[in-house]
């Protein structure tokens, strides 16, 4: 599983579905877009905007119980505030991001698939 929605419940308390609904459109849709600023600034070797980037969804990306993508943030982090950048363990980082990535946007939108399924019933 590449989220564990209990985390946020643990941060935020007892919400309705309809809050949980747009808390995790409002992540998936962020996660989306902040992927690609990594990729760019990969691309454009702005290691301090890939320090901030990484950090942002450091943090974010715990709140929402992904800790797999939580991990590797905090890697690129690590890895962009570093004196010497080795280009090769970066791209390396990369791949590894892309897939852990991907894997909470699957299953934030599967989990967002789900509350609403739960909507149409009501």
């Amino acid at each position: 599983m590449a989220i564990d929605l209990s985390k946020l419940s643990r941060h935020v308390g007892d919400i309705s579905s309809e809050d949980e609904q747009d808390l995790l459109s409002t992540f998936h849709s962020g996660l989306i877009l902040r992927h690609q600023d990594v990729v760019n600034a990969v691309k454009q070797r702005d290691w301090q905007r890939l320090k901030t980037l990484t950090h942002s969804l450091k943090s974010s990306s715990l709140y929402y119980g992904a800790k797999q993508l939580h991990l590797c943030c905090e890697q690129g982090e690590q890895l962009a505030g570093a004196r010497q950048l080795d280009l090769d363990v970066i791209q390396d980082w990369l791949v590894s991001f892309t897939k852990h990535s991907q894997a909470a946007q699957h299953a934030l939108a599967e989990a967002l698939a789900q509350l609403e399924a739960g909507h149409d019933r009501t």
